[in-house]
């Protein structure tokens, strides 16, 4: 009984147990996880699932959620929470399109890609990719890509 008295005392009086509690969750910056070969395998998806889209309809693709709903991509892809930005956007007359895999502003140290209705797949590190970037180059042997 003594040892439980002391506990009890020490519990109230703050000492010997963990401090007052804080919220901090208003504190708490959320942390996307980007993963680089998820944009390279979206990027990769979305080219393939255009040239299937331009077979199949004589047009590209304007947005992605028609690429979705000819089912040429999954509702729900693989690389959908890479962290990275994926926009597919189309001319105008469907004769072409262009399509970004966009790392967040603050992921300076992971590249982004970029793709056209060329089939080129670009890249460029710590900021959006272009036709202006540089060229990935695709090894056929193993299937994986290498930056030139």
């Amino acid at each position: 009984m003594k040892y439980l008295t002391v506990g009890l005392v020490l519990f109230l009086s703050g000492c010997g147990g963990a401090g007052p509690v804080t919220d901090t969750t208003q504190d708490v910056v959320p942390v996307v996880m980007v993963d680089e070969a998820a944009a390279l395998e979206a990027i990769q998806d979305i080219r393939e699932a255009q040239a299937a889209f331009m077979a199949t309809q004589r047009r590209y693709a304007q947005f992605m959620d028609e690429l979705v709903d000819a089912l040429m991509i999954p509702d729900e892809p693989s690389w959908a929470d890479s962290g990275y930005q994926i926009r597919v956007i189309g001319t105008p007359a469907a004769d072409g399109y262009s399509a970004t895999v966009t790392a967040p502003e603050d992921a300076s140290e992971v590249r982004s890609f970029f793709v056209d209705d060329t089939s080129v797949i670009r890249w460029a590190l710590g900021t959006a990719a272009s036709t202006d970037s540089s060229v990935l180059e695709e090894d056929g042997a193993t299937g994986e890509a290498n930056p030139d």
